[in-house]
């Protein structure tokens, strides 16, 4: 990501000749980014409220931990693990548990380091769960709960994680080195899909390229023109990809509103074929309507957040990012109930 347009102008300019440049500067969407805020402290009103990835969220009275319900079709989804999966979907969809918190976002800061083009409310937080050890199956709305807290900041309360997912996380500890061991392997680094460790952040605005596959790219005659040329293709696509990886002075690959940045295809476009066309596994899809129609619904969706796990989980072992996605009617109506939760991985 870049800290300014121009600065992203700039970059491209050392790669590119002036008219893919003009090009390219055209797509660029400003968005929230990340980056470690060591200054901040559990003492003191200051962190009530703030940002913050992993953890626990402060909750006012009234708000509780969400719990995951038991999903009506649990032997569908258990299937999808196949043998070595299957009957541990099984085990953790057959009962109901809180879902493991991702974020906090205070929305008041999101509103001052991007004044304009934010679609978000100016006031409260945005708190992100997700069921992260049946996501990889299972996307949807199901999947993931965004609370919108509108409660003043001197109503919250630290809260803790529920006993359960402490539990949980231990035995998943315990099973996993026990693995390892039986292997020869004992790795500085273990998570479990119950919870990351807490990090205070700060929020900063950059700007981000599509994705080259991106409905906003392709709409742009001259963008595709430009990818017909292979060696052009592939300079973008790696100029894309090294700029969304760059941690600088950020956090890896997390963001806030802007361009998804896709391990696969677009997730919006998953998002579509869940809540436009009931269809739970995108991939499969032999009725899908027409391309251009369905990039039509993928830019009426927003992207809120994006969670890359291995530095959410802070573990280089770890693979994966869910998307959280809403559509833009329910933005609007501040409906984040209807937030679809989508997981990738490469």
């Amino acid at each position: 990501m870049f800290p300014t347009r121009e600065d992203a102008i700039r970059q491209l300019s050392e790669v590119f000749e002036d008219d893919a440049v003009a090009v390219f500067a055209r797509l660029l969407r400003p968005n929230i980014g990340f980056a470690p805020a060591p200054s901040a402290t559990r003492m003191g009103a200051t962190w009530l409220g703030a940002t913050r990835m992993g953890g626990a969220p402060d909750l006012p009275p009234g708000i509780a931990w969400p719990v995951r319900e038991v999903p009506a079709n649990l032997d569908e989804i258990a299937a999808l693990g196949g043998s070595n999966h299957g009957e541990h979907i099984r085990k953790h969809l057959a009962q109901p548990l809180p879902y493991a918190f991702i974020a906090q976002i205070d929305l008041a800061e999101a509103a001052r380091v991007m004044p304009t083009d934010n679609p978000l409310p100016d006031r409260g937080r945005l708190l992100f769960f997700c069921d992260l050890p049946a996501i990889p199956w299972r996307d949807g709305v199901e999947s993931g709960r965004v609370i919108w807290d509108r409660a003043p900041a001197e109503t919250l309360v630290e809260s803790r994680t529920p006993s359960v997912l402490l539990t949980l996380a231990e035995e998943s500890m315990a099973e996993l080195r026990a693995a390892l061991k039986a292997h020869g392997l004992e790795p500085d680094t273990l998570s479990h899909p119950y919870g990351g460790a807490e990090r205070p952040l700060r929020l900063s605005i950059a700007y981000a390229l599509p994705d080259a596959g991106a409905p906003e790219a392709q709409d742009d005659a001259a963008f595709v023109a430009l990818m017909d040329d292979e060696d052009t293709a592939d300079a973008y696509s790696d100029f894309v990809s090294e700029i969304a990886h760059d941690r600088a002075e950020g956090v890896a690959r997390h963001r806030l509103l802007g361009y998804p940045v896709p391990e696969q295809d677009d997730p919006r476009y998953n998002a579509v074929a869940l809540l436009d066309y009931g269809r739970s596994r995108a991939w499969d899809w032999p009725d899908r309507p027409d391309m251009s129609t369905i990039e039509a619904q993928m830019k009426t969706w927003h992207l809120l957040l994006q969670c890359d796990l291995s530095d959410y989980y802070q573990d280089p072992l770890s693979e994966g990012t869910v998307y959280f996605l809403i559509r833009d009617d329910d933005l609007r109506a501040r409906n984040f109930e209807r937030t679809v939760a989508v997981y990738q991985q490469t």
